[in-house]
């Protein structure tokens, strides 16, 4: 195991994470549309202890920073190049 792997925390590997994410992208793209805070952490909390690739783990960081600012025009295009990455 890298040292890298430490600030991922209880983080574990999940064999349905890129299902699971797929759905939450879903869920995410309808309530970053109707630019709804509240309900774009929901949508994400069902994935917060699975270990992704580092690159989808930056933009997850990034979009829930975005959605945290309440800045759903960026988090929008976040979402777009989380699905790059599952395609």
């Amino acid at each position: 195991m890298n040292s890298e792997k430490e600030d991922t925390g209880s983080k574990k590997a999940d064999p349905q994470a890129a299902e699971k994410l797929k759905r939450v992208l879903e869920n995410l793209k309808l309530h970053v549309d109707a630019c709804s805070a509240t309900m774009c952490k929901r949508d994400i909390e069902p994935i917060k202890d699975i270990a992704f690739s580092p690159a989808q783990e930056a933009l997850l960081k990034k979009l829930k920073d975005q959605i945290g600012d309440y800045d759903f025009t960026e988090a929008g295009e976040t979402i777009k190049e989380l699905e790059k990455t599952l395609a």
